[in-house]
């Protein structure tokens, strides 16, 4: 046809692919959240970083929840939900948006 490959992809494909990789991008940042969260709660991370999975881990070492202090297991489990909740409503959005073929209605 004349044009060069590049300008076919370009013009083409990437219209059609940078919103699918948007949203499933955003959707794949809570699972990157809770990835992190369950190594740290392990014990697979550096003994000076904080982070929730490090709190939930000390709780759970020190039988918190048995001994009544179940809020050292309730708010660092709350706010990993609070945390990834936002970016699986913001990728099932765009999803929705750019692809609605696909989308139940």
């Amino acid at each position: 046809m004349g044009i060069p490959s590049y300008r076919s992809f370009f013009t083409h494909f990437m219209p059609r692919l940078i919103p699918l990789t948007i949203a499933y991008t955003a959707l794949g940042v809570p699972g990157g959240i809770i990835l992190g969260e369950t190594l740290a709660f392990l014990g697979i991370q550096p003994a000076n970083v904080v982070t929730w999975g490090r709190i939930l881990e000390d709780a759970y070492a020190n039988f918190a929840a048995v001994n009544g202090f179940r809020w050292w297991v309730l708010f660092p489990g709350i706010m990993i939900v609070v945390v990834s909740f936002p970016f699986v409503l913001v990728g099932f959005a765009i999803e929705r948006i750019v692809a609605p073929r696909v989308s139940v209605k």
